[in-house]
């Protein structure tokens, strides 16, 4: 008996992912792309809300003071850099397709409803992660844990599982 594989598929296969990685073409691989950014911003939202109830350095007594009675955590007071920087469509938030990928984080073209000197939400982020001035660094952007990458490849596979079908593989 003789066992052949048909290497015009998998091509195909490997080209379609290719082009569509590169050119951000709609199909299985943008749509796996999409999750991916989608996957890592909830994951940095719920990050976000955990580190804000005391993972971060502690807010300034001058801080506390200027917040008054208000329960609100650290890096949270109207919620905006958590609702809409880190939500895929919200307004303070970037979500750029790339060559092979996704860029995700805070815009730098928005500016903060409540920043004095009208700071955009990536330049409120910059500052916090690199902890500009007096700022302690607050680091907002990190790896993802694992239950995020794991979810990732299962989005790998299942775009290559759907270029698969369309190749008849």
């Amino acid at each position: 008996m003789t066992t052949k594989v048909n290497l015009k598929q998998l091509k195909y296969v490997a080209s379609e992912l290719q082009a569509e990685l590169k050119t951000g073409k709609l199909g299985p691989a943008h749509d796996m792309v999409e999750k991916w950014g989608a996957r890592y911003l909830a994951f940095t939202q719920k990050r976000y809300l955990k580190m804000s109830k005391g993972g971060w350095a502690p807010l300034a007594p001058s801080t506390v003071k200027k917040k008054g009675k208000k329960k609100s955590g650290i890096l949270i007071n109207q919620g905006h850099m958590v609702k809409a920087g880190l939500k895929q469509g919200g307004h303070g938030n970037l979500f750029d397709y790339i060559p092979n990928g996704v860029r995700v984080g805070y815009s730098s073209d928005t500016p903060h409803p409540h920043a004095k000197n009208g700071f955009t939400y990536g330049e409120i982020a910059k500052a916090n992660e690199t902890g500009a001035g007096n700022l302690p660094v607050r680091t907002i952007f990190v790896e993802p844990d694992t239950k995020t990458v794991n979810g990732m490849h299962q989005d790998v596979k299942t775009a290559i599982a759907a270029l698969g079908k369309k190749a008849q593989i």
